[in-house]
């Protein structure tokens, strides 16, 4: 091969790379998914067979367009490994939920609700309260705790507890 074959072979490997580069970064922005994690679960008994976890959390969406909350689980993996999903408390059930039981602490953020959404660039703290059918020990004793949030246009993104 001679060399001037092998430096326009070579430039015009080096033109499509930066194409595909420039490309990809100006898209960077339509990508919907968020980013965030898993800042306090609290779990409380409430009935001998049923129990409620306080998920606080932190959402921060990177893209150039707002994220629609559509749909969200909590889906909770025992140390067995059955996945569980909860039944959330709506917002204004948290509030009650934090009045009459003291020993959770504080409500420190909002209650996430559908159809909320979440501006471009911004990040913000928000909490879910759910219950599951299972003793207090069964959720303390979780191999893993994800958030799923759907968005109105069928992206999903999850959050994944690190412990």
């Amino acid at each position: 091969m001679s060399k001037s074959v092998l430096g326009f072979t070579l430039i015009a490997l080096c033109a499509v790379g930066l194409g595909l580069f420039l490309f990809l970064e100006q898209n960077k922005g339509a990508h919907m998914v968020l980013e965030g994690s898993i800042k306090l679960v609290r779990v409380l008994q409430l009935e001998p067979d049923r129990s409620l976890l306080i998920c606080d959390f932190r959402l921060t969406n990177p893209a150039a367009y707002d994220f629609d909350a559509k749909h969200f689980a909590l889906l909770l993996t025992t140390a067995d490994g059955n996945v569980l999903e909860g039944t959330f408390a709506a917002n204004s059930e948290a509030e009650r939920i934090f009045e009459a039981y003291p020993e959770l602490g504080p409500k420190y953020n909002p209650v996430l609700f559908t159809r909320q959404k979440i501006e471009p660039g911004k990040t913000v703290d928000r909490m879910v309260a759910v219950s599951y059918k299972v003793p207090a020990a069964t959720l303390e004793s979780r191999k893993k705790l994800v958030l799923r949030i759907d968005e109105a246009d069928r992206m999903v993104s999850e959050i994944v507890e690190k412990r």
